[in-house]
């Protein structure tokens, strides 16, 4: 490859350089790049509108506790990065999503163990406080706050 260079769409690279602006530096970030004989030489992209940044962050934070969960064979920390996932609806669902996949997939999962089996007292439990607005204030002061409180 002496002398040649090409272009590359898309290469993943760590956010080192600040390549994908308001995402952190550990962030895996898909960005196009220069290659040439001397490696892969990854372009900063502009700046995302707020929205996209959030979506990139929220990806990363799962992706990330998704590593830490297997790092630590912690099945709470795997049921947070469901939990943090918009998709998941309530933490009932998380948890059964997370045992049923637990269970499909526990010949390539087996430092979590029988995790289905364990008693709630050893997988930790999630535990949420709702504050509500008082149906006086209104359809339009008619907010929610969830807070969440992971109990081991």
């Amino acid at each position: 490859m002496t002398g040649q260079r090409y272009w590359a769409d898309s290469v993943n690279v760590a956010n080192r350089a600040a390549y994908v602006p308001g995402l952190p530096e550990d962030t895996i970030v898909e960005v196009p790049a220069w290659v040439d004989g001397e490696g892969v030489h990854p372009q900063r992209i502009g700046a995302l509108p707020k929205a996209l940044v959030a979506v990139c962050h929220t990806q990363a934070t799962i992706q990330s506790l998704v590593v830490e969960s297997y790092r630590t064979r912690s099945r709470n920390v795997l049921l947070q990065a469901l939990l943090v996932d918009p998709a998941v609806g309530s933490v009932s669902s998380a948890e059964k999503l997370l045992d049923h996949m637990l269970v499909l997939q526990k010949d390539h999962l087996p430092q979590f163990g029988d995790a289905r089996r364990a008693s709630p007292a050893r997988r930790g439990r999630l535990r949420l406080a709702r504050d509500t607005r008082s149906p006086a204030a209104g359809k339009s002061g008619a907010t929610h706050r969830v807070r969440c409180r992971l109990e081991s």
